[in-house]
């Protein structure tokens, strides 16, 4: 309950007292009947490190839990490749990125779409393929989340495709689907409430905008993101 309780304030944005609460709960090696909790975690710590900063952290979290490459534990496997897409993308490896993504992502089928693990290995799928220029591998993403039924299309799911779609419109050059995919993916993020992620969208339109030298539009999108 208080891995679940964890996640969910990551997602949240409300990242001291995700620490805190973590804090209880034992890691993996410490009791076998804790083994989920500390699943679950390894899933959002080193992500929740690493948006704070303390990419060091995140990637000794993720060494402590390298066992599970191997487990034959899908759940498992998924949550230790969505931690290690995490951690190599902040360290600068996108295609090392995009590839634990994937094996996180191909894990959907049997613990379904919804999970956390799958959810965040997407997120770092598709800003990876967009930073390596490899747009298919983004466009496969996107259909992935299309493919899914509808009721494991979470409002998570929904808020990144759309972000996604931004950043792909933008990197093909189509100038018109850009702004309205961004708005989509801001619109649910405030209605369900998710600041971190409303800022990351925020920002980058706001980055957007200035490339296409609409500086003076992007002010009132930056101070948002710093609300």
């Amino acid at each position: 309950f208080l891995a679940m309780m964890v996640g969910e304030l990551y997602m949240t944005g409300e990242w001291d007292e995700a620490l805190e609460l973590a804090a209880g709960v034992p890691h993996v090696e410490e009791s076998a009947s804790t083994r989920f909790a500390a699943i679950e975690l390894l899933i959002v710590i080193p992500a929740l490190h690493i948006a704070r900063g303390d990419h060091e952290e995140a990637a000794e979290i993720l060494e402590r839990y390298s066992a599970l490459a191997d487990s034959a534990d899908v759940q498992e496997r998924a949550a230790y490749f969505s931690s290690r897409a995490t951690v190599l993308r902040a360290a600068g490896d996108l295609q090392g990125a995009l590839d634990a993504a994937r094996q996180a992502i191909d894990a959907w089928p049997i613990i379904g779409a919804a999970h956390q693990s799958v959810k965040l290995a997407f997120v770092h799928a598709g800003d990876a393929s967009v930073e390596l220029g490899d747009l298919a591998a983004a466009d496969e993403m996107i259909a992935f989340v299309d493919g899914v039924g509808a009721g494991a299309r979470t409002p998570f799911l929904r808020s990144q495709s759309s972000r996604l779609r931004a950043r792909l419109a933008g990197a093909r050059g189509d100038l018109d689907k850009v702004e309205p995919a961004f708005a989509e993916a801001e619109r649910i993020c405030r209605e369900v409430g998710l600041p971190f992620w409303l800022a990351t969208c925020l920002v980058e339109q706001a980055e957007w905008l200035a490339g296409q030298h609409r500086s003076d539009e992007a002010g009132g999108l930056l101070a948002e993101a710093r609300e």
